[in-house]
């Protein structure tokens, strides 16, 4: 588990609610991402703010989880078929060398 001091996440609650689940296919070999419009928006949010931190020269870690996981961020509805729901997604973002 990432430290504390590193996580990016935003623990408030998310106003509203949305789809966004991420499901392995059966073999694992395959990542399919779901979202309606506002979960795909948390996402894209997400990932601009650890690229921010990244160009900055920082590190960041971000977690995306299902209410099972302790998070809001991720649905616990399965939207594909013959898939695997994910719980919890860890995003790193790396600094460029220098």
């Amino acid at each position: 588990m990432a430290r504390a001091g590193r996580l990016t996440r935003n623990s408030r609650p998310v106003p509203g609610r949305h789809l966004l689940t991420f499901e392995l296919s059966e073999e694992g070999d395959e990542l399919a991402i779901h979202g309606d419009p506002s979960g795909l928006r948390l996402l894209a949010q997400r990932l601009n703010d650890l690229a921010s931190k990244a160009e900055g020269g920082a590190e960041g870690v971000d977690q995306l989880s299902t209410s099972v996981w302790g998070g809001n961020e991720l649905s616990l509805e399965p939207q594909g078929s013959n898939t695997r729901l994910v719980y919890q997604v860890r995003i790193v973002a790396r600094a460029r060398p220098r």
